[in-house]
């Protein structure tokens, strides 16, 4: 059983990286017994196309045990549901949205190249990148 570790979208969001990567975790949930973390982390990942820099942008829950080797990722909404208390299910895109612009901000790329792994996630990412 997770309980929410946020009540409202944050109002600033922390850059990290590159390595090589930049991203932002926003704390989502925790374990009752505070043994696991579950988190949405928004990336932009660098790469060449066609002697073009540009950045990959990508959104994940990742759920973090007590343990270096305990941690699962997935981006499919409906395995993540199961991680999240249903108050913070409203509140995961919104971050999502927030951690996009400060990326953005931080790291000012010139092309951003987006994958759809569902057809349903063409509207979040349409969401996450109209700031």
């Amino acid at each position: 059983m997770f309980v929410p570790a946020l009540d409202q979208v944050p109002d600033a969001y922390e850059v990290e990286g590159p390595d090589p990567n930049y991203w932002v975790l926003t704390l989502l949930a925790v374990s009752e017994d505070e043994l696991r973390e579950v988190a949405v982390r928004t990336l932009l990942i660098p790469f060449t196309h066609e002697d073009t820099a540009a950045h990959e942008l990508k959104f994940e829950i990742v759920i973090a045990g007590d343990e270096a080797d305990e941690v699962f990722v997935t981006q499919d909404r409906f395995m993540a549901r199961g991680y999240l208390p249903a108050e913070v299910i409203p509140l995961a895109m919104p971050c999502v949205c927030g951690a996009v612009g400060a990326l953005v901000d931080a790291v000012q790329p010139a092309v951003i190249y987006r994958v759809q792994r569902q057809h349903s996630l063409l509207t979040k990412h349409w969401r996450s990148t109209k700031w």
